[in-house]
């Protein structure tokens, strides 16, 4: 043990605070991640809802969406917090700042949403009429976030999907938690839990440059237009045989998703799309993933 600068031999006492100490991290650990992938599972994606037009449009959807992106994080300590109506307004005005195409959308009714609570959890639904495209945020009382999305799109020759909104989407993602952290006053460590869903979908690439493109930029606004990214291709290495499922999880600090954005978005990606198959490059994926955490930058207060 040390002791300013001397090492000491540890007594019993000493031995047993450690051992207590890495049992009880081991434990949190393990509680974390099957907290994550609890809330993962309660924000399903469904899609063809027909009665848009209605107010109770959220009874009337079809079945559970065959591709979407799932994000979960929980703190690994303890926290208990007592929802109330101002932890909704808050979540709802960090959700409107990350994407702006949210709020776009509804204000020209192109979108439906609506709102769903517990004692323990808040939870906000909003759906794209014309893509059949749904997105879903929930919060809880342990300090837990998640979020769902549709990540499908069909186009007129074969349904695809986007690895650039995938990025998007976790960039976004850890910037909403780190800014829900905040405002519950949480700085501590974190277990993120991914679940992604491509059936049927091929990824989205350009014919003639190779670049993985983009689809749908919940970033978009009306007046600014939609978002030119792309990830290099070099970047990722296709391979023939691709699974249709992928999980992964990786832990983080409060400071470290601020700091490492990048990183651990590529890391992140990088456990998805080798669990789907695919090869990684390291180097120029976080490149390609600094150029879009960059234009998709927001402040952190």
């Amino acid at each position: 043990m040390r002791n300013e600068d001397e090492a000491r031999p540890a007594d019993a006492v000493q031995l047993r605070r450690l051992i207590d100490r890495e049992r009880e991290m081991a434990t949190a650990s393990q509680r974390a991640s099957a907290q994550a992938q609890r809330l993962s599972e309660d924000l399903p994606v469904y899609r063809g809802y027909q009665s848009t037009d209605s107010t109770t449009w959220f009874h009337s959807h079809g079945p559970h969406a065959d591709t979407y992106l799932k994000l979960a994080l929980v703190p690994t300590e303890i926290v208990s917090i007592e929802m109330e109506k101002s932890h909704e307004d808050r979540l709802l005005k960090i959700i409107y700042e990350l994407y702006p195409r949210v709020h776009n959308l509804l204000a020209r009714n192109k979108a439906n949403h609506t709102e769903h609570r517990g004692a323990d959890f808040y939870e906000y639904v909003w759906y794209h009429k014309d893509l059949d495209y749904e997105g879903r945020w929930r919060v809880t009382g342990d300090g837990g976030i998640g979020q769902s999305t549709q990540m499908k799109y069909q186009d007129p020759q074969k349904a695809v999907w986007s690895v650039v909104d995938l990025a998007v989407y976790v960039i976004l993602f850890l910037r909403l938690s780190i800014r829900w952290w905040k405002e519950i006053g949480y700085f501590g460590e974190g277990h993120l839990y991914a679940q992604l869903s491509v059936r049927g979908s091929d990824l989205l690439r350009d014919d003639a440059s190779g670049n993985f493109g983009r689809f749908f930029d919940p970033r978009y606004e009306q007046t600014s237009g939609p978002t030119r990214e792309t990830i290099r291709p070099d970047a990722i290495l296709l391979s023939g045989g691709a699974q249709n499922h992928a999980k992964a999880e990786i832990k983080l600090t409060y400071f470290t998703a601020i700091e490492g954005l990048a990183r651990l978005t590529t890391s992140l990606l990088n456990l998805l799309l080798r669990s789907l198959g695919h090869a990684v490059l390291w180097q120029p994926l976080e490149e390609s993933i600094r150029l879009l955490a960059g234009s998709a930058k927001q402040p952190w207060s």
